[in-house]
């Protein structure tokens, strides 16, 4: 039979062993409730060891809210195992809500190397945004350049309605004056009125069918496709000067052209159009008929090789020059100089940059007061593409 003192002299953790139950309950209610029971035996409400356990998970218990929420600030002033994989957890949504943000910011360099499948399917979206961004960006690109090429045909439809309605309406009107004027006195016309009245129609005729015929070609090297070849630049400005024979005879113009020629890479007719172009205009332009004597064009053609692999053709009139804000208009389109002097229906010079633009090249003038003027083209050398195919 056990006596009284040894009841007394047991060991106390019998007692503990009925603080249990309450001490877990406790427990729960701070983990389910946030709640720390306040009829707790005398026994557990003084325990320094228990009051440590119910302000750690307490804090936990805080932690754990704050993330679930978004809240990454709250920080862990203790260590151990769950506090560690909690911080940890913590560090990780800080660095995915920065690389969020960079996403948010256009860096779709982004990955993430942890938290498993979200990590996959954060990655996946990040890469389809990417993808998204670039076929964006791809698609506004295209607008942007519809959207110019949209406003340049707007413009050049302007010019055409400029031209036909402000070019073709002199010619057009001569050639009607002259076929009245014959249709009401051609009885009581001499033989050489007759003619005379008849040259002016075929004149003006003939200027409205160059103006209709330079409308079309330009319209035409908008669209055609051409294949780019090496030119017989020879042929092609010997083909020119037949073609303006007349002219320059009419003119008495010196034509001087160069021993030999450089090789370019381009399409010939278009080319021949260039030099008709230039030609025209410098027979046209050039000389001094003011003065006295009048001094007759001279007409000099060339082609100088240029860094890069290009060649610049250029034309050299002796006409009264040009001052730089007229250079500045020349290839406007449909812009036009001197018609004091000499009507002009303003297409030549676009009809030039067109083709030249499309050939991948380059025009250009170089003029002074009394100097003349040089008007030139390049294009791709022929030989500076061979070696870059060998």
């Amino acid at each position: 039979m056990t006596t009284a003192p040894e009841q007394a002299g047991r060991p106390p953790g019998n007692a503990s062993d009925d603080l249990l139950p309450v001490a877990l309950q406790a427990l729960s209610d701070v983990l389910s409730r946030s709640v720390v029971p306040q009829d707790l035996p005398l026994a557990l409400a003084h325990d320094a060891r228990f009051a440590g356990l119910v302000a750690d998970l307490t804090m936990l218990q805080q932690f754990t809210l704050c993330l679930a929420a978004g809240d990454l600030s709250p920080s862990l002033k203790f260590k151990g195992v769950i506090a560690g994989s909690l911080k940890a957890l913590q560090a990780n949504l800080r660095h995915l809500t920065w690389q969020t943000q960079m996403v948010a910011q256009g860096d779709f360099s982004q990955r993430v190397a942890f938290m498993g499948d979200f990590a996959e399917a954060f990655n996946t979206m990040v890469e389809r945004l990417a993808k998204a961004r670039a076929d964006l960006s791809l698609a506004n690109a295209r607008l942007r350049d519809d959207i110019v090429e949209r406003d340049r045909l707007i413009a050049e439809l302007d010019a055409y309605a400029h031209t036909v309605a402000h070019d073709l309406k002199n010619p057009l009107g001569a050639v009607l004056g002259y076929a009245d004027w014959l249709t009401e006195n051609y009885s009581d016309l001499a033989p050489h009125e007759v003619c005379e009245s008849l040259r002016r129609i075929t004149q003006g005729a003939t200027k409205m069918l160059e103006i209709i015929n330079s409308l079309l070609l330009l319209a035409s090297t908008r669209q055609a496709t051409v294949q780019m070849e090496p030119l017989n630049m020879a042929a092609i400005v010997a083909e020119v000067c037949k073609r303006l024979e007349q002219e320059i005879t009419v003119r008495r113009a010196a034509v001087i052209l160069p021993a030999t020629w450089l090789t370019a890479l381009g399409y010939g007719p278009w080319v021949e159009e260039v030099w008709a172009n230039y030609l025209s205009n410098a027979l046209k332009y050039g000389g001094r008929p003011d003065a006295n004597p009048p001094v007759p064009p001279r007409v000099e053609f060339g082609a100088t090789a240029l860094a890069g692999g290009s060649v610049r053709f250029w034309i050299r009139d002796n006409g009264r020059g040009l001052k730089a804000e007229e250079c500045e208009q020349l290839f406007v389109p449909f812009n036009r100089l001197n018609q004091q002097r000499i009507e002009g229906h303003g297409l030549g010079l676009s009809i030039v940059q067109r083709i030249v633009d499309r050939l991948g090249g380059q025009v250009g003038v170089e003029s002074e007061l009394g100097q003349g003027s040089t008007f030139s083209f390049t294009l791709r050398a022929y030989a500076a593409c061979d070696d870059e195919a060998g």
